[in-house]
């Protein structure tokens, strides 16, 4: 009864405290200064100036509980932050971020629900301004999020080597008989996967039965077909193993739009084939690519162009180089003659501008093209030869993300002064860029 009665009247005093001390806010601060502050008439102001002074609140966008529930509506840039039944929702207009905005977007669209991912906004009271912050948590690329074919690759390391199975999810089994060393994994791609042991690569199915033989190694498809390598010949099989093309061939690459680059054994010169290993190409070029689009590089006599799949000559074979398209502009094209790049349209094989850049890469479907000075710096220009981001950027990455924030979100061109902000913002410099020209300081955030 004694303890009882002891704790009781511990706890109306804690009752009475906070009835006679409640701040109507959430506390910031370490439990030393709030100690500190309960104890002491003087420490108590200087913890309320210092938890008052800067602090900052965050919440989960998608929370359905808790202090702080942000929403940030994509049409009027506000952002809402519901602040509990006693202050209701306050709305911030107009907030936008400069780099990642497109991200916002695109994790409240609809895709979001696919992403299912957290998203995670701050304020910060910087007593004359506010800080406004976003946290995307995204996707690891050190991690495997796959789940093909309802089987996950399980890898566990036994002397510094992989010892391979798979997880069936369905079943909560493991599909192979034993663990298999492997030097590399792959997922199973309509049931069937490959099994990359050293020297020796086979193809298993979902009940971990070997359908193929086994080969020197096996490239896993582009687009349906196996290439595989035997006495270092190459073949093409199909994924329950059967021989489509026998490995007679001395060069293949994975099938692009139903065809394969070849090398026949004993020749030097390249031509294209199909799964059958007839030839729709016959081999008469020196070097040639994997179709894309319709559209293949070639080189003849040490001149280059691009060929459509009836081999005709789409863009004239006499140039000395042509940009790598990763995603191609079908009306326009880089081609470089004498040391110099020169924006070709395909139409009609002429010239619409030259430039002076040290590298380009193709146009995409944009009409944009990442570009590079010759002082190693990285821009963008668009198919009528206009500066979309002028060349002050370090790395391909920084001019591939402006870019794509021109296209989802800004929709106008970059000038220098957005290139210098973009610098300082990615890298956390302050104030180590010399200006050429003379700038307002209203368009410098530090």
């Amino acid at each position: 009864t004694g303890l009882l009665k002891c704790k009781i009247n511990k706890l109306e005093e804690r009752l009475s405290f906070f009835n006679n001390h409640y701040i109507p806010a959430v506390q910031f601060g370490t439990n030393r200064l709030r100690r500190q502050g309960i104890k002491d008439e003087t420490k108590q102001q200087e913890y309320l100036r210092k938890r008052s002074n800067r602090f900052a609140v965050s919440g989960r966008a998608d929370s359905k509980v808790g202090n702080f529930v942000f929403s940030y509506d994509t049409d009027s840039n506000s952002l809402k932050i519901y602040l509990g039944k006693s202050v209701g929702v306050i709305t911030i207009p107009t907030v936008v971020f400069p780099y990642g905005q497109d991200k916002i977007i695109h994790y409240y669209s609809k895709q979001r629900l696919e992403i299912n991912q957290p998203i995670t906004f701050s304020v910060e009271d910087k007593d004359k301004y506010y800080i406004i912050k976003c946290e995307l948590k995204e996707k690891s690329p050190d991690c495997n999020y796959s789940k093909a074919d309802g089987a996950i690759g399980v890898v566990n390391l036994k002397n510094d080597k992989m010892q391979l199975n798979y997880y069936d999810i369905a079943s909560k089994k493991l599909l192979l008989n034993g663990n298999v060393e492997v030097e590399a994994v792959a997922p199973f791609i309509n049931g069937y996967a490959v099994i990359y042991k050293p020297g020796l690569n086979f193809i298993v199915d979902k009940n971990g039965d070997t359908v193929s033989k086994f080969y020197k190694y096996i490239l896993p498809p582009k687009e349906g077909a196996y290439l595989v390598n035997e006495n270092d010949k190459f073949g093409i099989i199909d994924h329950r193993g059967n021989e489509l093309v026998k490995p007679t061939f001395a060069f293949l690459t994975p099938e692009s739009e139903g065809l394969f680059c070849a090398i026949k054994e004993g020749e030097s010169k390249f031509g294209y084939i199909d799964r059958q290993g007839n030839y729709v190409i016959r081999p008469k070029y020196d070097m040639a690519t994997s179709f894309t689009n319709g559209y293949a590089r070639v080189c003849l006599n040490d001149n280059w162009g691009i060929i459509n799949k009836e081999d005709k000559a789409i863009v004239n074979i006499k140039w000395d180089g042509i940009a790598v398209n990763i995603n191609p502009n079908k009306e326009y094209v880089w081609v470089k003659k004498d040391n110099q790049w020169n924006c070709l349209k395909i139409a009609d094989n002429t010239l619409s501008f030259t430039t002076n850049f040290a590298d380009v890469e193709g146009f995409d479907t944009n009409g944009y093209s990442i570009v590079q000075d010759k002082k190693g710096l990285y821009g963008c220009v668009n198919t009528a030869g206009e500066i979309i981001i002028p060349t002050g950027l370090e790395t391909y990455g920084d001019a591939t993300a402006c870019r794509d924030f021109i296209v989802d979100t800004y929709k106008k061109p970059f000038t220098m002064t957005d290139v210098y902000r973009y610098n300082i913002y990615s890298k956390d410099l302050r104030n180590s860029y010399k200006l050429t020209d003379s700038l307002d300081s209203s368009v410098w955030d530090y």
